[in-house]
């Protein structure tokens, strides 16, 4: 069963967590093994397994920050596991700074049932990122500034608001202490395209990210050992737009000018692929 507990800390208000618990009967008496499952996630500036990106007017930065937000975490036996074993459940979502390894759960090995599992499931919340930007007024040139865009991934409750949808985004310019944020909504696909390690499924407003691990881990109860779930979340180059040869605009800078329609515009804003690493071996190499 789950039981669920709120966690504070000085930084991050992060939602009550939901832990498995087993239930205390004839068949499944709780164990206490003393070992423990641990699900990391951190972000990775360089790509070895990520397809190359179009070039054709296009221009990529990779961002100053990156967040993830997660909603839960499955363990499969198959990557089609009708049961899965849920060992982290947070509402609102558990916001994940992608710049360090953020433990996302920790779990005796005698509350999971035995068995081999070799997949995770991520129930993804959202990607937040944001990338150095150039302002523009009438032509004229005001300053440096910064850009960011909140992408809601999958149907959630949030602090801030009674609920976001998927595809539903907030984009702020922020120049000389002030805020421009444009709100909208847009057609979310699953990206990356699906491969051996990783696959996406967008389908009823969920964003569930299913990946394999190279080597699949054993949960034994009698033989009890650790192991740590490395994630990789790769945002190299992850924001993308077409340049705009507009006067004092900038070549290989992102530069935003009112109205929309004189900005040069984000194209691309997602994570550009992901792995999962028992050990030492991840499944893309």
């Amino acid at each position: 069963m789950l039981r669920k507990s709120c966690l504070l800390t000085p930084f991050l208000s992060l939602g009550c967590l939901s832990t498995l618990e087993s239930e205390d009967t004839a068949d499944s008496a709780p164990v206490t093994t003393g070992e423990t499952l641990v699900v990391q996630v951190q972000g990775q500036e360089t790509c070895g397994i990520c397809a190359d990106l179009p070039s054709d007017h296009m221009a990529y930065l990779t961002p100053t920050t990156a967040r993830l937000g997660v909603l839960a975490v499955d363990l499969m036996r198959a990557s089609n596991d009708a049961d899965p074993v849920r060992v982290m459940e947070a509402s609102p979502p558990m916001i994940l700074d992608l710049a360090m390894a953020s433990s996302l759960a920790s779990v005796d090995t005698g509350r999971i049932p035995e068995g081999t599992y070799g997949y995770v499931r991520l129930h993804l919340a959202s990607f937040a990122l944001e990338v150095p930007s150039r302002g523009h007024f009438n032509g004229t040139f005001l300053g440096n500034g910064t850009f960011g865009i909140d992408l809601c991934l999958g149907d959630h409750d949030s602090e801030t608001e009674s609920d976001r949808r998927q595809g539903e985004y907030a984009a702020t310019f922020t120049i000389l202490g002030q805020d421009l944020t444009l709100t909208g909504s847009a057609v979310l696909m699953a990206y990356p395209p699906s491969t051996n390690c990783a696959a996406i499924d967008t389908s009823g407003g969920a964003f569930l990210l299913t990946l394999a691990a190279a080597t699949p881990v054993v949960v034994s109860h009698a033989e009890p050992a650790s192991v740590r779930l490395d994630v990789s979340v790769y945002i190299e180059q992850v924001f993308g737009w077409t340049d705009l040869p507009a006067a004092g605009f900038e070549t290989g800078a992102f530069d935003v000018a009112p109205p929309p329609e004189s900005s040069e515009m984000p194209a691309f804003f997602l994570p550009r692929g992901y792995d999962l690493a028992v050990g030492d071996a991840g499944c893309g190499g």
